[in-house]
């Protein structure tokens, strides 16, 4: 049952006016004076109202809808099979399809940080050799050694010392303590 909102008589104005035609004589003697009826009490306008709200969707269509049953048929076994594997298939090639391109995704991002881990270390790579050219170069050296204030000097003013080679240090010998007994026994429990 459809719902409806409640209808108002609104109209103030009740007269009809229709033009007919000078030749159409018969229409206008059949047509006579048209009158509304205009004094509506509030209980009939209740009973309208009420009428009004009782009038379904059925009521209201000239043509009624019948219904007739579709026929229902069955499917074979068979087909109900090949449904059923066709859309496993269908799902298993989606999940792997999902699988494929999570996993791709995932070994491209790890080639990425290779790859600039790669472009990282080759530029440490060629900075040091740079820096080993610049060390090893004798013309950067003696720049450097000027920078810093060093200079050429001539062979009148070298002095060279002589260091004896090697010196004998003599052994110390004497008596120890008690302590140094003790710890020469942790020392060899433990290894030492």
């Amino acid at each position: 049952m459809a719902g409806f909102k409640k209808v108002m008589l609104t109209e103030k104005n009740n007269s009809i006016t229709q033009k007919i035609a000078d030749n159409d004589f018969d229409a206008q003697d059949k047509l006579g004076d048209v009158e509304f009826e205009n004094n509506y009490s509030a209980k009939k306008l209740n009973e309208l109202y009420n009428e009004f709200d009782s009038i379904s969707i059925d009521e209201m269509t000239a043509n009624k809808v019948e219904v007739t049953p579709v026929a229902v048929t069955k499917t074979s076994v068979k087909t109900k099979i090949y449904l059923t594997a066709g859309a496993f298939i269908a799902l298993l090639l989606l999940f792997l399809v999902i699988y494929n391109f999570v996993v791709i995704n995932s070994l491209n991002g790890g080639i990425k940080l290779l790859q600039d881990e790669v472009a990282y270390q080759e530029y440490q790579v060629a900075s040091k050799v740079d820096k080993l050219d610049d060390l090893t170069n004798q013309l950067t050296i003696e720049q450097e050694l000027v920078n810093n204030g060093y200079g050429n000097i001539s062979s009148d003013n070298i002095i060279t010392v002589e260091i004896p080679s090697s010196s004998n240090v003599n052994s110390l010998t004497g008596e120890s303590n008690w302590f140094d007994k003790f710890c020469d026994f942790i020392s060899s429990v433990f290894g030492g």
